[in-house]
């Protein structure tokens, strides 16, 4: 999954009820944090992490989220001589 710099996004962890711990392998390029009963992902920085969710039975998931800059790309004009 791919976001822009300063987008938000919610994390889907199920089951529901359960108490998760949310982290991510680089928090200054994505960050999670948790609103409610929710989690959400962060983009702060170009790059990419891995974000990886944990009960307390052991099991586990992650997922690879990468973030691109907010920056257009203007194309370059050609002039004629």
């Amino acid at each position: 999954s791919t976001l822009e710099v300063g987008e938000r996004s919610g994390l889907i962890i199920g089951p529901s009820g359960t108490d998760y711990i949310v982290t991510s392998s680089a928090p200054d390029t994505v960050a999670v944090e948790q609103v409610l009963t929710f989690w959400v992902a962060v983009a702060k920085a170009e790059g990419s992490a891995e974000i990886t969710a944990s009960n307390s039975t052991g099991e586990c998931g992650s997922m690879k989220l990468t973030v691109s800059s907010t920056t257009p790309t203007i194309p370059e004009t050609q002039s004629d001589p």
